[in-house]
């Protein structure tokens, strides 16, 4: 397993193998859909002014994204029936709330990874009969096939997907 600080440097993710292991140690960001619209309302498109200690916030989590990682995730709360409500847990989660705002918050902030975001679709593994390989089987929602943005970033995913070539290691393992 490959053992990576955060912040990440360029060099140490472009040394990353698809499907590599990592141990990651250092500070993660975490923070729901609100909070990357926040991000890019205010301090990217700057289309609402900063409000309290938004830029007091903004300039404390300005380094720490910078080569860093946004865990997007969500709570596990108890007492739902108590109204005693206490975090107890929270998880990697997907949400499409979110990817509207996920690549400009990236580059804005220069964060070097999300962990736990998906959305477009559930992916199965499944095996090619006629090939005899394992296939990856990505199923879109309905509602994706009237919008245009999505299909063409899913045709653009399947076409590098495509584009990608494996090969034997030393090991007898496959690698891209």
């Amino acid at each position: 397993m490959r053992e990576i600080t955060i912040p990440i440097n360029d060099e140490t993710i472009r040394e990353l193998k698809v499907g590599e292991p990592v141990l990651l140690s250092g500070v993660m960001m975490t923070g729901r859909d609100a909070v990357h619209k926040w991000m890019i309302e205010t301090f990217v498109k700057k289309i609402r002014e900063p409000q309290g200690d938004d830029l007091e916030v903004y300039e404390a989590i300005k380094p720490l994204l910078n080569g860093g990682i946004i865990y997007h995730c969500g709570p596990v709360v108890s007492g739902l029936d108590t109204k005693d409500y206490k975090f107890v847990a929270a998880g990697p989660t997907t949400s499409a709330r979110e990817e509207p705002y996920q690549a400009d918050v990236m580059k804005h902030f220069n964060a070097k990874g999300v962990i736990g975001k998906g959305g477009m679709g559930e992916v199965y593994r499944a095996t090619d009969t006629k090939l005899k390989r394992d296939v990856a089987i990505k199923v879109l929602p309905d509602s994706f096939a009237t919008d245009a943005d999505r299909l063409a970033r899913f045709q653009r995913e399947a076409e590098t997907l495509a584009s990608l070539r494996t090969g034997p290691r030393h090991d007898g393992s496959r690698t891209f």
